[in-house]
This record gives structure tokens, sequence and C-alpha cells, in this order.
């Protein structure tokens, strides 16, 4: 039996053509199932949820997709109408109260994709993550921790993150979440639940110009990845994925026309977990800082703005929001030879894929920077 990547994780499924009202099963136990692709072949055809007394509340209690050619009401027990689910759309349901037949339900449509298939041979492994983590998780690292140490066998890994947590690196050389290095023929699905997040570091702000043409303005540091996959992955996004935000480029020196120097401001550190650094400015001719003319540190949504220039000198560029890349500096002033603002920082990727594996989107979510394969 082939299954997919969602069938797996999900623990069974029913694909099955329907011509009449359909009861959907309880989640578990002998004969449960929560993933029904359903295949409506008439008008007006009901699929009812069972009596919510008998399940527990929580999250992706159900997904049901229509695979047919007329579409489908979908009714909680008690008949009441949840939704018309349209032809090639899923609904992913979680159950908020249990406390009536009817029950309290979350529902979420999406139009799907789905993977390749995959033999059903696997460890099942169950990861979910409650607290904010703030120096990168390897996803393979933590399940060794807990007991999952066997190279030779294949597991299909679920890994949640909890509504609201945010996992962020302490470096932009580590991305935030990288799924590690798994025995071949392991499957990873990833969910984010309602608002969390996995940020990549931002970049650090660019320094700006000395008054003296020995020290020129920087470039802003490039932000950091925020997940990294090294497998075929499942990715289930009700939160962000975000790349962080490059830093932006120091401001450029200036000479007014009394052939004075002043300094650059420093750019913005670009947004990213932990919070970046910003840039700061250039020396005064005594070799002394400025009072003014740091930038400021870039935060989770947020990147730094840049320093303060003067009338004559170049303001440091503002950091990159997640996913983009840091402003340029500006240039000094024109009353006199003007220093050249540096460039922003790149951003970092959102998600950074190994050559040749598969990523399939079943919720998408906010996803802020590139996706690329290195």
């Amino acid at each position: 039996m082939s299954w997919t990547a969602y069938q797996e994780h999900q623990g069974g499924s029913v694909n099955e053509n329907i011509f009449a009202d359909y009861k959907i099963r309880l989640p578990s136990g002998p004969g449960g199932c929560r993933y029904y692709v359903l295949h409506p072949e008439a008008v007006g055809i009901d699929a009812t949820l069972p009596d919510a007394r008998k399940l527990q509340t929580g999250s992706d209690v159900y997904l049901i997709a229509n695979a047919g050619l007329e579409t489908m009401d979908i009714r909680d027990a008690a008949n009441g109408l949840l939704m018309t689910l349209p032809i090639g759309d899923c609904v992913e349901l979680d159950l908020l109260s249990n406390a009536t037949e009817a029950g309290t339900w979350l529902l979420r449509t999406y139009t799907s994709e789905f993977g390749l298939p995959l033999a059903n041979n696997r460890v099942p492994i169950e990861l979910h993550i409650t607290e904010p983590i703030r120096t990168g998780l390897d996803i393979r690292e933590y399940a060794r921790s807990l007991g999952y140490t066997s190279d030779s066998i294949p597991y299909a890994v679920r890994f949640r993150l909890a509504a609201g947590i945010t996992i962020g690196s302490s470096t932009v050389l580590t991305p935030a979440v990288t799924t590690g290095d798994w025995p071949t023929g392991t499957s990873m699905m990833i969910h984010l639940e309602s608002g969390a997040r996995i940020t990549g570091m931002g970049g650090a702000g660019g320094r700006g110009a000395n008054t003296t043409s020995v020290i020129f303005a920087a470039a802003g540091g490039t932000g950091g990845a925020a997940l990294t996959l090294t497998l075929d992955t499942v990715l289930v996004n009700h939160g962000y994925i975000q790349g962080g935000g490059g830093g932006g480029g120091g401001g450029g020196r200036g000479n007014n026309i009394f052939g004075a120097p002043a300094p650059g401001g420093g750019g913005g550190g670009g947004a990213g977990w932990i919070e970046s650094s910003g840039g700061t400015a250039g020396l005064l001719a005594n070799g002394q800082s400025p009072a003014t003319g740091n930038g400021d540190r870039g935060t989770i949504q947020l990147p730094g703005a840049g320093g303060n220039g003067t009338i004559i000198s170049g303001f440091g560029g503002r950091g990159g929001y997640p996913g983009q890349a840091g402003a340029t500096g500006n240039n000094g002033g024109a009353a006199g030879p003007a220093g050249a603002g540096a460039v922003g920082g790149a951003a970092g990727a959102a998600i950074r894929k190994l050559t040749g594996i598969t990523l399939t989107k079943i919720v998408t979510g906010t996803i802020d920077g590139a996706e690329v394969f290195y």
C-alpha cells in the first residue's frame, strides 16, 4: 500500500467515491481515521462529523478533501451546517469544545497539493515544542535527546510548533530550525500552529565611515536562514517562516565648505531573532565616537533605523524587514568630497532545501524570504 506523506502522518486515510450522505468515523481506535479524500458523485451530499462528546479537543482533528465532481456539505453531529466544501478544496477541523453533541469547531479551508507516495514502514515520532528557543533547533538531535537514537530505521516525524511560540537563532550562520540528518526513508511533517514563528537572525548594521578617508562605510551583514530542510517534507503552516533581514549599510562621510569632516551614521540591524546589532557611527577626527549616529537594533518583526548622519554626512541605511535586504547607507553631503554609503546586507532565506528533495505545502501560511536550494 502506498501513502502520501500527509496520509502517513495522519495515521491512515479514506479515499472513497460517495453517492449518498457519509458519516465521518472517530479519529482513533478500531477503524479510526482523521484524513478523508472523498469523491462526491451526486448533488447535495453531506459529510457528518461524529458526536463531539466522544472526541478530544485539539488542533488538526480531521482533514477532509473534496476530490469529487460536486460540492459537499460538512455538518456537525447535530446536523448544523459548518460549510459547503468546494470542489478541489480541503478543510482542516480543530475541535475547540466538546461540551455538546455538535461541539464547537474551527475550520480552515484551502486548496491543497499532495506529495509523492511513501511506504508505510516508519516508526512514528510526535514532537511538540511549547517553549521559545533562542539558539536554534536541530530536529534530529532533539529527537535523539528523547531516545529516538537508531540510525538504521526510518521514522515518520511530525514536528509541531505550538501557537504563538518562536524559534530563532543566535547567529546568522545557523538556521533557526534544521531538520538534521535522519535515516534513509524518513518522512517529515512540520506543523506551525497559529502565530508560531521560525525566524532567522537579522544581519548586523554596517558601521559608518570615519571622518578620515582611511575607514569607509561598511556594508550591512547578511541575514540568517529560518528553516533548512534535508529530506522530503510536508509543511502545514498557520504561522510565519521568516528569513532574517539584511543589515543596513553604513552612511558615508562628508566634508563641509571649510573642509571639516563628519562621520557617517551606522546602519540599522535587520529584523530577526535574537535582536541584531546596529552599526556604530564612524569616528570623529580626534578618534572619538560621536554622541549620536549609531544604528538601532533590529527586533523580531521590525528592522532597526539607520543612525543619524549630519547635514554633511550620510545617514546609515535601515535594516531589512523579515526576508528583505537592508537599505544602502546614504552618501555624504555634496558640499565637499562626498563619501559613498555602503550597500545593505542580503536577506536570509526563509527556506533552504537540499538539492533534490520535495517540499509539499499543505498550508503555505506566511513565508517571508526566498526559498532556495543548496
